[in-house]
């Protein structure tokens, strides 16, 4: 068998010599991917500015100025674990455009993309370039594949479904609101605006800071929420203070409003929540082992807790009921996979 070979282009410039084609000895970097060495070369291009790909411009995140093709080498023995068949299985293909990566080309894009991102996460490390980030094949779209002495051929990939007009995300009802938003210059709401980072922290890989966000995006909404529907159940704004914040006027923690100010002001006994114990189990350790032992989290768990902080926030409102009508806490999230593109990491 074989070895194969995978050649993308990526937004970033490799400060290395050139190490594709025959002309060119640039060195081979081998990160580890399903326990094998992948081989990566490189070679600088330019960018969509037609500047020399002998620069590096700095935060430059979309590839404007120079990038970088990459080809990867996957050795026969790694091939061999790479299996064939499924639904998706697409044989004899010369040129195409594929939604999955659930056929053999496709896991092979996989396994490229995860040894590029490996690399790119020590390169980030060692050159302390921060603007470079993980990628998904969404960044680089075209591939061209190599498994035989036939040549290359193309073949364009997205991680999701595609999504034509007809199904896009601006309704009737948003658009309106949309307007309505403009015209009258209203703020965005805060716990959407987090819900949609922590979302996009999520698509591009960046799982601790998804798993960050998502627990502000929850810490936050539970103390504005008991706040909030004191002063419409009656109570002072001053008194209701009093009761959230502690003599510094910084706002008691957590565990205080979950298992004290809600069951004693509100009776609500958030241990009997059909999420109680997921919560604890999923985002709020998670959320400490990140934020106090510097752990990285993998993409099913960062996307189950976010998912398991929305559906506690919408127990809680389903308590709360009318006291959040017309507030800024009565927010709807929608599904974490509302949208039909798939993950991008699947």
């Amino acid at each position: 068998m074989e070895p194969a070979f995978i050649e993308f282009e990526i937004p970033y410039h490799i400060e290395v010599p050139d190490g594709i084609g025959s002309q060119n000895n640039g060195p081979m970097f081998f990160p580890q991917v399903s326990g094998f060495p992948v081989g990566l070369t490189f070679e600088r291009t330019s960018g969509d500015s037609g500047l020399s790909g002998s620069a590096t411009i700095k935060r430059d995140r979309l590839g404007r100025a120079t990038k970088s093709r990459v080809r990867a080498t996957l050795h026969p023995d790694h091939l061999q674990i790479i299996p064939t068949g499924g639904s998706e299985e697409i044989s004899g293909a010369v040129a195409m455009i594929s939604s999955g990566l659930n056929d053999r080309e496709g896991r092979m894009i996989q396994e490229a993309v995860a040894a590029i991102n490996r690399f790119l996460m020590h390169y980030r490390h060692r050159t302390k370039y921060h603007w470079i980030r993980p990628l998904v094949v969404e960044d680089v779209l075209e591939f061209k594949i190599k498994t035989d002495g036939r040549g290359f051929r193309s073949r364009t990939v997205t991680g999701g479904y595609m999504e034509l007009g007809g199904n896009a995300g601006l309704t009737e009802k948003s658009a309106r609101r949309l307007y309505e938003d403009l015209e009258s210059d209203r703020g965005l709401n805060q716990y959407v605006s987090i819900h949609l980072e922590a979302k996009n922290m999520l698509d591009l890989g960046q799982f601790r800071s998804a798993t960050l966000l998502s627990y502000m995006l929850f810490e936050n909404w539970v103390k504005n929420a008991f706040v909030t529907s004191l002063i419409n159940d009656g109570m002072s704004q001053s008194n209701v203070l009093n009761l959230a914040k502690d003599s510094d006027g910084e706002f008691l923690r957590m565990g205080n409003f979950l298992h004290n100010l809600y069951e004693h002001h509100l009776n609500i006994d958030f241990e009997s929540f059909e999420n109680h114990s997921d919560w604890e189990n999923i985002p709020h350790s998670l959320r400490n082992k990140v934020a106090h032992e510097g752990y990285f989290p993998y993409e099913p768990e960062a996307k189950s807790a976010h998912q398991i902080n929305l559906q506690t926030i919408n127990e809680f409102q389903e308590e709360l009921g009318s006291l959040l009508d017309s507030s800024k806490e009565d927010v709807e999230f929608g599904s974490l996979d509302e949208s039909p593109f798939a993950s991008r990491h699947s």
